[in-house]
């Protein structure tokens, strides 16, 4: 918010939903109530959660259809680190789709990890969420998560983690 009330251009920022939290009651209304209280817009907001939070979790559907309904996008983090991921994206209203560093790591000489990512980013376009590929190190993983159709791309290739200085330098310079 104050970012925003500077004038700077914002990105929505993740926060993870851990599996605790959605056994909370009233989850839904903590959030909305931080939400109000904060300022934000719900547009700014991505809540991330991992594929084995939800075991267990009845009503997850209904809960992660309350956020989105409300404007906050949700995102399957660790993809495919689970038993039951391709169910999950079948039956869950999700806008993205976090595929786990695990599958990056060594994508440029792993034909699986390229058949793996390639067969959830065409998935993805069929059911219109997005991708975005955790953990990328180095040019040559990033080059060829382009070529496959990835269309987000994080890790220490980029950036490392930095004082908030430093980054409002970088968004101050459109980076």
């Amino acid at each position: 918010v104050k970012w925003k009330d500077e004038g700077r251009k914002i990105y929505p920022v993740s926060i993870n939903l851990s599996r605790a939290s959605l056994y909370y009651a009233d989850v839904f209304e903590r959030y909305q109530s931080i939400l109000k209280e904060s300022g934000i817009e719900p547009e700014y907001i991505q809540l991330e959660v991992t594929e084995s939070a939800m075991e267990g979790k009845k009503d997850i559907r209904v809960l992660l259809e309350q956020f989105r309904n409300m404007g906050i996008q949700i995102l399957m983090d660790d993809f495919g680190t689970g038993y039951s991921s391709l169910n999950y994206i079948k039956q869950l209203p999700l806008n993205i789709i976090k595929v786990d560093k695990t599958f990056i790591d060594d994508i440029v000489g792993d034909d699986y990890a390229q058949a793996f990512v390639k067969l959830i980013v065409d998935l993805s376009k069929t059911i219109g969420t997005q991708i975005v590929v955790e953990g990328v190190e180095h040019s040559n993983q990033y080059e060829l998560l382009r070529e496959l159709g990835a269309d987000y791309i994080q890790g220490y290739y980029f950036y490392k983690p930095m004082p908030e200085e430093e980054f409002v330098k970088l968004l101050d310079a459109g980076r």
